[in-house]
């Protein structure tokens, strides 16, 4: 099972910073290093992804997904705060991610499509309530429909 810590970042004016990679775009995510906190690796993730330090607060939402080609994931959100950084997506050691932008919240779906991403982060938004998600890919389908 994969596992990813991942930090949605609270920014001023209604917004939420965004990632872009050849898969579309999503929040700041990514794989947790040995010996690493999930909370940590949020922080760590935002920054390299988006080039904002951020503070990780509070879990938001857990989100698990499977499917037959892809396998079993488990997602940990946080709410944060943005410390300091420009949004950019030069600090990225993989080199995965190819734009990094704010995005308004009611453009959300233009953007982020995939379901247990998507369908947990605006319920989120409307409630600020943690929550725990599953998602079975095989059956729901991977995307929300247009």
């Amino acid at each position: 099972m994969g596992s990813s810590s991942c930090c949605r970042c609270h920014c001023s004016r209604g917004q939420r910073g965004a990632v872009s990679n050849k898969y579309g775009w999503s929040l700041p995510k990514g794989s947790l290093e040995r010996g690493e906190t999930f909370l940590k690796g949020a922080e760590r993730e935002a920054f390299e992804e988006a080039g904002i330090e951020v503070i990780a607060k509070e879990a938001a939402f857990v989100t698990e997904y499977t499917s037959e080609k892809y396998g079993q994931y488990l997602q940990v959100y946080y709410e944060g705060s943005a410390r300091a950084g420009q949004i950019e997506c030069s600090a990225d050691p993989d080199d995965d991610i190819n734009q990094a932008r704010y995005v308004r919240l009611a453009d959300l779906r233009s953007f982020i499509t995939f379901r247990p991403w998507i369908i947990p982060l605006e319920h989120w938004v409307q409630h600020k309530e943690m929550k725990y998600y599953s998602f079975d890919l095989d059956v729901e389908g991977f995307h929300i429909p247009e």
